[in-house]
């Protein structure tokens, strides 16, 4: 990661995904996202296709509070209510937007409570006590692998630095006196006492231990880091398309049978009938498409012979739900968005 972070071939994108683009699937992580709010439909799709595929991982989004003020936050909510997908939104909410404050661009600040348009729970948390966002979430994994749907975590928390190099911290849209308060809520600090005084399971000095231990981790990823090559600039075009475009299933030889000829609306159901039978975790995407078949009966019967899961009728949400198979096809589960 942090090779990443350097832009270095050694990096988990071989320095293609810079601090805004991180992708690492052995870890679980599909994407960070430079574009604000587009990761949670993602999530939802991720969700969808554990399901879809009887494993019982789930989906989970974070994003800033200035996503909860963007389409692509009520989009791929309410999506994924509807279809009760195992996934989990996180918002971490420091109160800032870059430099906008929240109170000032909502008339309701309290990111939780908008879940409930949604039919979802919606659960406001201090974000920097360590156990209180643990049991939150603890609660919303369970409850999105029993089969009862997302759940929308704020986290309410702040930013003690600038939003970005050479970003006043103070005198522009903070005061001294509000960063102070908050530094002195640091989370790493209130988890210490906690652990010492309250709960007296740990002591000064194994915390310390394990502290210079992370140094000591930070530091190797750092050397790592430096070290590694600047990426090949031949290399540029690879990754850009899937190698093989196809996958090997649809290069294999078909069966020779009886051949008709078909308009290409009928061609386009029978061949996506033909894939989903050969297929079961393909899912399909679109407005109208499900039972009643589409506006020009292209997936007419698909409904009834594969079902609801897998015909899923979406609402009018063209970024919500493409989102959401983009995450779902990222996990195996070929999704087709109409």
């Amino acid at each position: 990661v942090m090779a990443e972070l350097f832009g270095k071939a050694d990096g988990i994108c071989g320095g293609r995904g810079g601090t805004m683009h991180l992708y690492d699937r052995s870890v679980g992580l599909f994407g960070t996202n430079g574009i604000v709010a587009a990761g949670i439909g993602h999530a939802a799709g991720i969700g969808m296709s554990a399901r879809q595929q009887g494993r019982d991982d789930i989906g989970v989004a974070f994003f800033g509070d200035g996503a909860a003020n963007h389409g692509g936050f009520y989009e791929a909510l309410n999506f994924a209510a509807v279809q009760r997908a195992p996934a989990v939104f996180i918002s971490e909410n420091n109160l800032y937007a870059t430099a906008t404050p929240l109170k000032s661009v909502t008339l309701n600040p309290e990111i939780a409570s908008k879940a409930a348009s949604y039919g979802m729970p919606g659960v406001a948390v201090d974000g920097n006590d360590v156990f209180a966002v643990w049991l939150a979430m603890k609660e919303a994994t369970e409850r999105a692998r029993a089969g009862k749907g997302p759940t929308l975590i704020e986290a309410k928390t702040y930013r003690t630095v600038g939003h970005h190099e050479g970003d006043p911290v103070i005198g522009t849209y903070r005061t001294q006196e509000e960063l102070d308060a908050w530094i002195k809520r640091d989370p790493i600090d209130m988890f210490r006492r906690k652990l010492i005084e309250d709960y007296g399971i740990a002591d000064a000095e194994a915390l310390a231990a394990i502290e210079a231990r992370i140094e000591t981790v930070v530091e190797q990823a750092l050397t790592f880091a430096r070290n590694s090559p600047e990426p090949d600039p031949a290399t540029v075009r690879l990754h850009v398309f899937a190698d093989p475009i196809n996958p090997p299933a649809a290069l294999q030889p078909r069966a020779v049978g009886e051949t008709r000829m078909q308009g290409w609306l009928e061609a386009v159901r029978d061949g996506l009938a033909e894939e989903m039978r050969a297929n079961p975790a393909i899912l399909y995407f679109g407005e109208g498409t499900g039972e009643r078949g589409g506006s020009f009966a292209h997936t007419k019967n698909l409904w009834q012979e594969f079902g609801a899961e897998r015909m899923v009728d979406t609402p009018i949400s063209e970024q919500g739900f493409t989102a959401a198979a983009v995450g779902a096809s990222a996990t195996g589960a070929r999704t087709v968005s109409d």
